[in-house]
């Protein structure tokens, strides 16, 4: 009966038969150690060690910056700031200058760098494209690196290709954003993407007109069909826009649409914006006021002087 019992072990513990089993255990005295043993060296089995189970993996547990860390950092961020200002302190008086006129009349700093210095060259005389964005929403700067102030800029941004403009924010001097528009029509176009998408200064872009002046860019120069405003002579552009002024167009079909003017303009340049609205020529129609009713006529006077405040205007075909 013992014997049996052994084989029953011997069998639950290697792949055999009960028959193996017992002549296996008969043939070493009925031990069932010696019988495992002989089992592995007639199947040529060497006993192996089981390999002990891997370390546990520890899951990183998500740090928390505590309020101190957290008020430090800022301390620091605070620190550079400062530091970029004291740096800032000591450019020449050019950058500065225009930088405090671009904060107090609330608008953006736009710097455009050269290689060298072209004499008389402005990028950013407020006329053509770019008149209406210079006379409301940003103040310009022209320098080079042959100037102090060129190179102040260059090191101060890190920048390396010219010529370039800089968007920076005349508060906290910020570098916004640049471009490398190669002349005023597409300086003209980034200034309007520019600004839909940074509305912190300057006046709001009005998306119809900015919609119009749109098509407009797209005519060709060279277009036989373009139909180009008519002028007086003689009349250069003011110094000082004046405050600006939002002036409601109502055209030829019934349409309204803002148009933004400084108080200080001309009915000329008006009549040259208006143009551009209802694609026709400044001699081609009239400005009436509706309230009061009153032709606006006389082209050399300013908006100030006809008292255009947020007036509804309409377009008279002739």
């Amino acid at each position: 009966m013992e014997h049996e019992a052994l084989i029953d072990q011997l069998i639950i513990e290697l792949p055999i038969t009960r028959d193996e089993a017992a002549d296996i255990l008969s043939n070493v005295g009925w031990d069932i150690s010696q019988a495992k043993d002989a089992y592995m060296s007639l199947y040529g089995i060497t006993p192996t060690k089981q390999d002990p189970p891997p370390p546990p993996v520890e899951t990183p547990r998500p740090t928390f910056k505590s309020k101190k860390v957290v008020e430090k950092e800022k301390e620091k961020e605070k620190e550079k700031e400062e530091e970029f200002k004291y740096v800032l302190a000591e450019t020449n008086d050019k950058f500065t200058e225009r930088r405090n006129l671009a904060q107090t009349r609330g608008r953006w700093l736009v710097v455009y760098v050269s290689q060298t210095t072209i004499k008389d060259f402005d990028p950013f005389k407020p006329e053509g494209y770019i008149r209406d964005y210079m006379n409301t929403r940003f103040v310009g700067f022209v320098t080079s690196l042959e100037e102090p102030d060129g190179k102040w800029v260059t090191n101060a941004y890190q920048i390396r290709d010219l010529p370039i403009y800089l968007f920076i924010d005349p508060v906290t001097t910020e570098k916004v954003d640049l471009t490398k528009a190669g002349n005023q029509k597409d300086l003209s176009r980034f200034m309007r993407s520019f600004l839909i998408k940074n509305s912190k200064y300057g006046l709001p872009i009005d998306m119809i007109v900015e919609r119009m002046e749109m098509e407009e860019f797209e005519m060709e120069e060279d277009e036989e069909e373009v139909v180009k405003p008519s002028a007086p002579k003689n009349l250069p552009p003011p110094a000082d826009p004046g405050k600006i002024t939002t002036q409601m167009i109502q055209t030829p079909d019934g349409k309204k649409c803002r148009i933004e003017i400084g108080e200080n303009e001309y009915i000329n340049t008006l009549y040259e914006k208006v143009s551009l609205l209802v694609s026709l020529n400044t001699d081609q129609f009239r400005l009436d006021l509706v309230l009061p009713p009153q032709q606006i006529s006389d082209k050399t006077k300013t908006i100030k002087d006809y008292n255009l405040r947020n007036s509804l205007i309409k377009v008279v075909k002739l």
